[in-house]
């Protein structure tokens, strides 16, 4: 039963594609991907000058200024300088 006693669905892809992950391993298993206060891990989009633009499934709690700077496939890529 869902909030308020009715029936509840979930439309949201991000929490739908975290189920095979928690079936697969367990809760505590994907939960201790996180932080220990927030489990789990969050799609990222990274788009513009970067090396490899896409979606990055990481855990909670990372740092973002890590995953864009120390992350091969996600770190700004030189632009080249008109002259």
């Amino acid at each position: 039963m869902g909030l308020y006693g009715c029936p509840t669905i979930i439309n949201n892809v991000e929490t739908l594609s975290t189920v095979p992950a928690i079936i697969l391993e367990g809760g505590e298993k994907y939960a201790s991907r996180g932080t220990p206060k927030n489990g789990g891990t969050r799609l990222l989009c990274v788009a513009g000058h970067v090396n490899k633009p896409g979606i990055y499934e990481i855990p909670l709690g990372m740092n973002m200024k890590k995953f864009i700077y120390e992350t091969p496939a996600a770190s700004p890529t030189a632009r080249n300088s008109r002259q």
